[in-house]
């Protein structure tokens, strides 16, 4: 085992949109996860990094900092930056293997089949796979509402670009005709996992992601106690939004009032206030809010419970598509 990391002078690039600190991070998870770098050997120093790349200190820091957060890198007090043990949940060696070994059969294809470049034939091999899996996705994201699972399946594809389908509960509820036949894995949440864990087969895989409040939402909750309501239309969503309210805000006592009209609930309570004078701020689910009159989307003290995955989300959905390297390539 190499006690130490020797930087390479042509490192590995992701982007020319990257930051610097981006495409030092990239480079050194890419020598980790193709052998180059083996657990317990000591990245290049903080010095050595700032000549190799050229940058200043604070950047390198910021990207062996990167590295650490995602479990790739540890560091000692006055000893640097040294590679982690991965374990089975970053089965790196494994992924490796199966990875060259692909890559030989294919390279070996193209050169007896063809006298194309072998380069050329994978970039445009990458292309056909990313259209043809933008026309027909393997993958699908149920959520209460068309728009709810639009934005999780957006949140999946811009960080792994991967594209993904949106489902609406509705459309799928008690159908299983209802899901694409190419569909192999269906995310949802787990407040609708219970709901759709019948319609897992052979074929497809229905996996329930963590989610968490989206941070501007929190940020206008915080402090203010009985002055947030929590509204909705029938006493069984109420009682499920009040444990949720509790367990995802960490509020305590929330108030959930049940209304089954949501729009004349606010007319009656809001009616008369000017749009910026109501001490009290109303949050009504993604699902209701999409049917609210724009006089109520608008209103700056009504505002839509808003939920993103979580980090904790990521890995799961790299163990579920079978990414290799995981959600950290």
């Amino acid at each position: 085992m190499p006690s130490s990391c020797t930087p390479r002078h042509l490192p590995w690039r992701v982007s020319d949109a990257a930051s610097k600190a981006d495409k030092i991070a990239n480079h050194c998870f890419y020598m980790i996860a193709m052998g180059g770098w083996l657990p317990g050997s000591k990245l290049p120093s903080v010095r050595q990094s700032e000549t190799e790349w050229s940058v200043n200190r604070q950047t390198v820091l910021n990207a062996y900092r990167s590295l650490t957060s995602r479990g790739l890198v540890y560091h000692k007090p006055n000893g640097g930056y040294y590679v982690a043990d991965q374990g089975p949940k970053r089965d790196f060696a494994r992924d490796r293997i199966e990875v060259q070994n692909l890559y030989e059969d294919i390279i070996t294809k193209i050169r007896a089949e063809t006298d194309l470049a072998p380069l050329g034939v994978l970039r445009v091999l990458a292309r056909i796979a990313e259209s043809e899996q933008s026309e027909n996705p393997d993958i699908a994201f149920v959520e209460c509402s068309k728009s709810q699972a639009a934005d999780h399946a957006r949140e999946i594809s811009e960080r792994l670009r991967f594209p993904v389908l949106p489902l609406a509960l509705d459309e799928i509820r008690g159908k299983k005709m209802r899901i694409p036949p190419n569909v192999r894995v269906v995310f949802t949440t787990s407040f609708h996992f219970d709901e759709l864990r019948d319609l897992e087969t052979s074929e497809t895989e229905i996996v329930a992601l963590p989610m968490e409040i989206s941070a501007d939402l929190l940020r206008e909750l915080k402090g203010r106690g009985e002055q947030v309501v929590f509204l909705e239309s029938d006493r069984d969503l109420a009682a499920r939004t009040a444990k949720d309210v509790v367990w995802m805000m960490s509020v305590e006592g929330p108030r959930v009032e049940v209304a089954p009209d949501i729009g004349a609930f606010l007319e009656e309570h809001l009616g008369s206030a000017d749009a910026g004078t109501s001490e009290v701020l109303f949050v009504v689910s993604q699902k209701e809010w999409e049917d609210l009159d724009p006089k109520w989307r608008t209103h700056a003290s009504v505002r839509p419970v808003s939920c993103r995955l979580s980090e904790g989300a990521w890995p799961v959905v790299a163990d579920a598509l079978r990414i290799p390297f995981g959600s950290t390539m």
